[in-house]
């Protein structure tokens, strides 16, 4: 519990989620029995105006129809998003393979709940949002302009396996729009961080997907750090400290006691922002050069 009481530090990282492949959407409207249940996707936002009671079981989902290569959609109201949950998720996985499958570095990092024990997690994800502001806000002031500019149709025929003949052929709505998430990590250690840079060298190296239809071409993700922002307090257990000279000090976001700081908020530089696997900047050779876990 002492952890959760006391901050030695806080990494904030804004994380900017590029498609490399199409990103399917779903509908909160949709049958839940068309869904592939186990997968995840590209969501989208909705109202009051547009969701079902989940007590009302006479009532059905609404469907969307896709005819002639546009959608009829009367009922959906709100923009796109990745939830958080689902990246989450993602990064756990990605974690527990970087980490050698060291499950109790795992759990301590994203916490867990098994019998009568648990434990809190430290690292937090928001729902990723289109990175266009204004793209954003169109879908609430114009959703069918949002929609034409934002989404597109794929159509694809399966072949079935056994007999090698062709399927019903599949339409999926997708979006090539770049994405913005924000990652929290509590009491940051050095392995955590060069976990996170283990996540963002596997999308460079194209090996990560999210959404569904993975198998089909789609969701291949990179990830880029648009901000790694570092707050540093008063304590000698912060494994971070070392690398002060990455960051630039933000004082309005910093707070003093007289001379001295009682924590810093601290940005890594511009220089040190893009990952380059050929030319490790000097930023990536220092955090490795502690020793990769």
């Amino acid at each position: 519990m002492k952890e959760f009481l006391k901050l030695d530090n806080k990494l904030v990282i804004k994380l900017k989620i590029i498609p490399l492949s199409p990103l399917t959407i779903k509908y909160s409207s949709n049958d839940r029995n068309d869904e592939e249940k186990d997968d995840t996707y590209v969501a989208v936002i909705t109202t009051e105006k547009n969701m079902r009671n989940e007590k009302d079981e006479k009532k059905p989902w609404k469907k969307l129809t896709i005819e002639k290569g546009s959608i009829k959609d009367e009922v959906r109201v709100g923009e796109i998003y990745i939830a958080g949950s689902t990246l989450k998720g993602l990064f756990r996985d990605r974690f527990l393979t970087s980490s050698k499958n060291n499950n109790e570095y795992v759990d301590n990092l994203f916490g867990f709940v098994e019998g009568d024990k648990a434990k809190k997690s430290r690292l937090f994800v928001q729902d990723a949002f289109l990175s266009d502001e204004k793209l954003r806000e169109l879908f609430y002031a114009n959703p069918k302009e949002a929609l034409k500019q934002v989404t597109s149709l794929r159509a694809i025929t399966p072949v079935d396996h056994f007999s090698s003949k062709a399927k019903v052929p599949l339409q999926y709505e997708y979006t090539m729009e770049k994405f913005v998430t924000e990652l929290t990590i509590n009491n940051a250690s050095l392995k955590d961080l060069q976990a996170l840079y283990f996540l963002i060298r596997d999308s460079i190296n194209n090996e990560i997907r999210i959404g569904n239809s993975k198998t089909r071409g789609f969701g291949l993700v990179k990830f880029e750090i648009e901000d790694l922002k570092y707050e540093q307090f008063k304590s000698q257990n912060d494994e971070l400290e070392i690398f002060e000279e990455y960051f630039n000090i933000n004082d309005k976001e910093s707070k003093k006691l007289g001379d001295k700081y009682i924590n810093k908020s601290l940005h890594l530089k511009d220089d040190f922002k893009k990952v380059d696997l050929e030319k490790p900047n000097k930023f990536i050779v220092a955090l490795f050069e502690m020793g990769v876990n």
